[in-house]
């Protein structure tokens, strides 16, 4: 195989991956699409519901699946952002206070 084979294999192999990264699904919560569910996605999906003329896609912004985005989504995008951030803190935030850290968010709700 010459040289400028060799090449055009590789440029048509890294369009294929850079089309394939593109059509990717994002996921359910990322709102800012930047490959990350946190905070910022909470402040994206509240600019959307405030502001209709920010772009959002509505299936990733609709976190309980009833086809409209709306303050439900922004709660369910919270408890989730909380639910995957307390598996990397010290308790486990299951539903025995014994077991939870003292900054838990449920300590002192019983």
């Amino acid at each position: 195989m010459d040289m400028n084979a060799i090449r055009k294999a590789a440029l048509a192999a890294l369009f294929a991956i850079m089309a394939g990264s593109a059509g990717a699904a994002t996921q359910k919560g990322d709102v800012n699409n930047d490959g990350n569910v946190n905070i910022v996605d909470v402040s994206t999906l509240l600019q959307y519901i405030l502001n209709d003329k920010l772009e959002c896609d509505v299936a990733v912004a609709d976190m309980n699946g009833d086809g409209e985005v709306n303050v439900v989504d922004v709660i369910a995008l919270i408890d989730y952002i909380l639910r995957k951030t307390s598996t990397t803190e010290t308790g486990d935030f299951s539903d025995d206070p014994a077991t939870e850290p003292a900054y838990s968010p449920r300590r002192g709700m019983e």
